[in-house]
C-alpha cells in the first residue's frame, strides 16, 4: 500500500469520534476495565466481579475451536488460584491501546504485559443503570517476552 493510501486512513482514524481523548463517558467507561487491570495485578477475583457484568463470557480459540468461559467459573478460578498462589504475582503492565464510545456501547483493546506473554483483549462495554459494565471479551495470547 502506497504511503498516500496511508495518510487518509490515518486522518480518519484520528478524527473518529469516539477515539477523541475527551469523551464526556471515557473515565466512566474506564473504570471496569481498570478494576479488570486491577484482577490481573492482583489476582483478587473481586476486580472480575467488579468489571464484568454476570453474564459476559470470556472467549478465545484453542486449535481452531472456541473456547468458552462464563463469569461464574472465571470467578471461581481465579479464587481457586489466589488461595493456591505462592510468592509474589508477576509484574503485569495493563494499558488501554485504544477505545471507540457510541452512545451506550464502547469497545477497547487492552494490553496485559505479563514477564513471558501479552494478552491482547478486546472488550464490548455497554451503559447499564449501574454503570458501565464489560459484557464480553475476547483474547489473544501471544508468547514471549514483550518490550516494556
Amino acid at each position: 500500500m502506497s504511503l498516500t493510501c496511508l495518510f487518509p486512513m490515518i486522518a480518519a482514524l484520528a478524527s473518529a469520534p469516539g477515539m477523541v481523548r475527551d469523551h464526556p463517558e471515557r473515565s466512566a467507561v474506564e473504570k471496569p476495565i481498570q478494576a479488570y487491570f486491577r484482577y490481573h495485578q492482583t489476582g483478587d477475583p473481586k476486580g472480575l466481579a467488579e468489571a464484568f457484568h454476570p453474564e459476559a463470557l470470556l472467549q478465545w480459540a484453542k486449535d481452531g475451536e472456541r473456547q468458552v468461559l462464563d463469569q461464574k467459573r472465571w470467578q471461581a478460578q481465579a479464587a481457586d488460584k489466589l488461595a493456591q498462589a505462592r510468592g509474589p504475582r508477576p509484574s503485569v503492565k495493563c494499558e488501554i491501546v485504544w477505545m471507540e464510545i457510541e452512545g451506550e456501547a464502547a469497545v477497547a483493546k487492552v494490553h496485559l504485559d505479563y514477564p513471558t506473554f501479552r494478552f491482547i483483549d478486546f472488550m464490548h462495554l455497554i451503559r447499564l443503570k449501574d454503570g458501565w459494565k464489560i459484557v464480553d471479551k475476547i483474547y489473544h495470547r501471544q508468547e514471549g517476552a514483550v518490550a516494556r
